[in-house]
Formats: C-alpha cells, structure tokens, sequence
C-alpha cells in the first residue's frame, strides 16, 4: 500500500510540475512532496492574499496621492479596508472549498 501511495504522489508531482513544487516548498518550511491537500490550500491562499492586498496597497496610493493626502484617508477606512477584507475572505474560503480534506 506504501508504495502505491509513493507512485502516486510521483505522478502527482509530475503532472503538476514536480520541480516547481519542490522549489517552492522548500524555502517556506514545506517538504520536498508539498502535495497534500493542506499544503496547496495554504499556498494559493498565500498567493491570492499578497495580491489583493498589492492591489488595495496601489489603490490606495493611488487615491490619497489623487487627494494630496499624506495619513490615510477616510476612503481607506470606509472602502479600502472593508473591501479587501471581504475579498480575502472570500478568496480563502473559495480556495479551501476547491480542495478536499486530506485523508487523516
């Protein structure tokens, strides 16, 4: 059974471009087999995040530099802030529902 479950998760990796996987697992604490379920969850959710919030940083550059504001404005507080919270959350819990649970 071990070794069916071995074969596997080599195929896993080499569909899913096994020297990428590697790569990146590593520098962040993962093992060389970041293939379960777990894993991927955290590493898409990881990748969504920092752009969103790239993205609301830019935009709120971008509109306080348009109102000559130096502190963060009222529109950060009312839009910004609420807006990437929601789309962070909904990004995370839209990732986690795409994978299954791994198998305990």
């Amino acid at each position: 059974m071990t070794k069916m479950t071995t074969l596997k998760k080599a195929l896993l990796l080499l569909s899913m471009g096994g020297a990428t996987f590697a790569l990146w697992g590593l520098p962040y604490g993962y093992d060389a087999s970041c293939v379960s379920n777990a894993d991927l969850v955290g590493f898409y959710q990881g990748i969504g995040d920092e752009s969103i919030a790239a993205f609301s940083d830019a935009t709120s550059a971008a509109i306080n530099g348009a109102l000559g504001a130096t502190a963060p404005s009222d529109f950060d507080q009312v839009v910004i802030t609420p807006v990437s919270t929601i789309w962070t959350a909904m990004w995370d819990n839209w990732i986690a529902d795409q994978f299954p649970l791994d198998p305990a």
